[in-house]
């Protein structure tokens, strides 16, 4: 009797522990998400969240659902493309702009949703493939790890391809076990749907086939691999005939590729070191460590050739999640996200080295891993809150300037300016060219000149001169930037007397920018790295 007791008290304690990881989950992950999109990564939110507008503006069938990045009220007879990754997610979005409206939080509510499946599938799996006890170990990790909330949010196809990942995942290990063709052909569309998100679902397919294999169902895995194969050169024909070829999407994989970072002085090290840093970082160093531990095990299984299912999914989401970062070397460099992709290792593998400590009763070790964690989760989340926060002020500038100018409007910029053109682009709808000083000529083609400069403008820069005497200003001044909206069309006749210039700002002076310790060791270790942002 008393042992019954005791694991009713213990089954209560785990779905208790569920819970809680979902709420922690959705706490962490909607905090900011009215923010504009401003800050590290923001181009990525406003280019998608523009290619939904569009998708909207000039309609799915007479776009062939492609991703148009024409700034224009009709849709232009040869519309510019991005085609560097599908369109799925730009689709839901455009779906849910429809629904709610074109707000900051939409854009984000769709990969919220995405990474919320992704929480419930850990869970799910991880009841499968080892116990119940397991899942919720697995889904509690997974919503302690930074990186589950801070590129959970964040507009990109990751939570996307992610979700689709684990959802073939899990629905094998359904049909392999219980052989209904349901579970089969639910996989089969989470490929399908995989692949329309981003091309690393196709190779992250393939970490199915061991699965298969292991079950003796190498047919099925062999039709699972066809099939995605199959998508991937129905959506390279889609590309080709709308783009007359691959070259946009050629070019995009070479420029991610190491060629991008042969520049760099002994690239291969730094590259390295700034994975290492970042997993310690997003991923939290203690879990990392655990997971490390528990893999080493997987490791030896394989070796000693006494592998189970959960050997083999544990080793297919870390050697594809390395071998998507090795294969996009460029861009896993500049871009901190693309560690997203090992979060489910990370996680099964630490979650099997934390549920020994629960069955030995090592209660206080996890008190202190959890209380730790949670810590981290705070500290690391405020830190990446205010790298937006602090960027703020250029949406508010960008705002102030967009009320001089004419919706879809193209206007001229300086080629050092200050302001985010991808502002301008999306939510604005203002399309911009870089001007040059030598092209003075070519201001009569166009109605505004937007001068920024960081903190404040050079008195004596030629160019800003020329463009006081020439036009009439418009003149905004904030701490961080200084603009001059030029009209065009609108001669200065007569003498503009504008705020004189008080002295520059260093960016050492700025408010934004803290002289703490560990800012300046962030910025050290960066530019050490030779990296955009940690």
């Amino acid at each position: 009797m008393k042992v019954t007791s005791k694991n009713q008290r213990t089954d209560r304690f785990f779905k208790l522990s569920l819970i809680l990881s979902f709420f922690v989950f959705l706490f962490f992950i909607l905090k900011g998400i009215t923010l504009p999109f401003v800050g590290p990564n923001a181009t990525n939110f406003s280019v998608y969240s523009f290619i939904a507008h569009n998708l909207n503006q000039f309609g799915y069938i007479e776009t062939w659902l492609a991703p148009v990045i024409s700034v224009s009220q009709t849709l232009p007879e040869n519309p510019e493309y991005f085609f560097h990754h599908p369109t799925l997610l730009s689709f839901i979005i455009s779906l849910f702009f429809r629904l709610f409206g074109e707000e900051f939080w939409v854009a984000r509510l769709v990969v919220i949703l995405f990474a919320f499946g992704s929480l419930g599938l850990t869970y799910k799996l991880g009841k499968e493939v080892v116990n119940t006890r397991f899942g919720v170990i697995a889904a509690s990790v997974m919503a302690l790890i930074p990186a589950t909330t801070v590129f959970g949010k964040m507009i990109g196809q990751e939570p996307l391809v992610l979700f689709f990942w684990l959802s073939s995942v899990y629905t094998s290990v359904l049909f392999l076990k219980t052989e209904k063709k349901l579970y089969l052909l639910v996989c089969l569309t989470s490929v399908f749907l995989g692949i329309l998100s981003d091309w690393p679902m196709v190779y992250f397919t393939a970490s199915l086939l061991p699965l298969y294999f292991f079950h003796q169902k190498k047919r099925e895995g062999l039709l699972v691999i066809s099939f995605a194969l199959l998508v991937l050169l129905g959506l390279l024909s889609y590309v080709y005939v709308l783009r007359n070829g691959f070259w946009d999407l050629s070019n995009a994989v070479a420029m991610r590729s190491f060629f991008g970072l042969t520049e760099i002085p002994f690239w291969p090290v730094r590259w390295f070191v700034l994975m290492l840093v970042r997993i310690a970082v997003y991923f939290n160093p203690i879990i990392v460590i655990l997971a490390i531990i528990s893999f080493w095990s997987v490791l030896r299984n394989i070796l000693k050739r006494k592998v189970g299912s959960y050997d083999l999914i544990v080793a297919g989401f870390f050697f594809f999640g390395v071998f998507h970062m090795l294969l996009y070397t460029q861009a896993s460099f500049t871009h901190p996200y693309l560690i997203y992709y090992l979060l489910p290792f990370v996680v099964f593998a630490s979650s099997r080295y934390i549920l020994a400590l629960f069955e030995r009763k090592q209660f206080v070790g996890l008190s202190l891993l959890i209380v730790f964690s949670a810590i981290y989760l705070l500290l690391i989340d405020a830190y990446k809150t205010n790298q937006v926060k602090v960027h703020l002020w250029r949406y508010e500038a960008i705002k102030q300037v967009r009320m001089q100018l004419k919706p879809y409007e193209t206007i001229l910029v300086n080629n050092w300016y200050a302001l985010d053109t991808d502002i301008f682009w999306y939510p604005f709808l203002i399309n911009f060219r870089q001007v040059s000083q030598s092209e003075f000529g070519v201001h009569k083609m166009y109605d505004h000149y937007v001068f920024s400069c960081p903190y404040v403008c050079d008195p004596y820069n030629r160019e800003l001169l020329r463009l006081k005497q020439t036009y009439h200003a418009t003149y905004l001044k904030r701490p961080e930037v200084e603009v001059y909206v030029f009209d065009l069309k609108r001669k200065n006749t007569t003498p503009t007397v504008l705020p004189p210039v008080t002295g520059t700002v260093s960016p050492n002076q700025s408010s934004n920018i803290s002289s703490s310790t560990v800012k300046n060791f962030y910025r050290k270790l960066r530019d050490f790295l030779y990296a955009p942002q940690i």
